[in-house]
């Protein structure tokens, strides 16, 4: 059996649990990525994964067809059909379309948010922000700040799993420094300028803001986890049974 590999991209307030999804413990546990920047978790298919299917609150499928004719990375329904559960992150109506199919189909729906980090906010307080990133929706990251009460001055957008080149770079410093701005950018951006010299300047001076998804009910997001707990747990033990009376 292959060990889960886990990629964490954001934080979870239940994440005790899903820092849990080791073989010993017998906890499997897979997120699928609807929209392309809200991946928190992987981990490979087996039968006491719980399958939860993130999508953003505002853009929900967008035109409901995959990368590069839409956002989808896999058609709707075919994830739906394997989905335990359905999380929207936001509180717009653009997933109202994908929140009926997923009750239809008898899923429960769990609605999250993503908070900023409060202590980012309070460093920038009282000033403005040149806020840049290249992920799949810029605008949803711009829109974060503003709800953290982030003054934004200025916005820059790339495409996604954008590779920074020395001039943009310089650019993006220049253009902070002649406004007066602090630069902002998402933790998967700052990752992507490490490790060069020639981006070294901007990573330097980039804050990344970082954001903890939150379940309005995080006793149903728990209890799906403690289900796939189960599962895998009854498996185990029913393969050792057989492997036992085998001997």
């Amino acid at each position: 059996m292959a060990a889960p590999k886990a990629i964490p991209v954001g934080r979870l307030t239940a994440g005790n649990f899903v820092a849990e999804c080791t073989p010993d413990r017998l906890v499997y546990f897979l997120v699928n990525v609807g929209d392309g920047d809200t991946q928190l978790i992987l981990l490979p298919e087996h039968e006491g994964v719980r399958s939860l299917l993130v999508v953003d609150a505002r853009r929900g499928v967008g035109n409901g067809r995959i990368i590069p004719a839409g956002p989808l990375r896999a058609p709707a329904r075919g994830q739906l059909a394997r989905a335990h559960a359905l999380v929207v992150i936001g509180t717009s109506a653009g997933a109202a379309g994908v929140i009926a199919d997923a009750r239809a189909r008898g899923l429960p729906v769990l609605h999250a948010r993503l908070r900023p980090d409060a202590g980012l906010s309070a460093t920038l307080a009282g000033g403005r922000v040149l806020a840049f990133a290249g992920i799949a929706d810029p605008q949803k990251f711009f829109a974060t700040l503003a709800e953290a009460g982030i003054a934004v001055g200025a916005t820059r957008s790339f495409p996604d799993h954008h590779r920074y080149t020395p001039g943009e770079a310089l650019a993006l410093c220049d253009e902070a420094d002649h406004k007066g701005l602090a630069l902002v950018t998402t933790e998967k951006d700052l990752v992507r300028l490490t490790g060069d010299d020639r981006l070294a300047h901007l990573a330097a001076h980039a804050h990344a803001l970082a954001v903890t998804l939150v379940f309005e009910n995080e006793q149903a997001f728990k209890s799906l986890v403690l289900e796939g707990i189960a599962a895998a747990r009854a498996k185990s033990e029913g393969s050792e049974r057989v492997h036992s009376e085998k001997e």
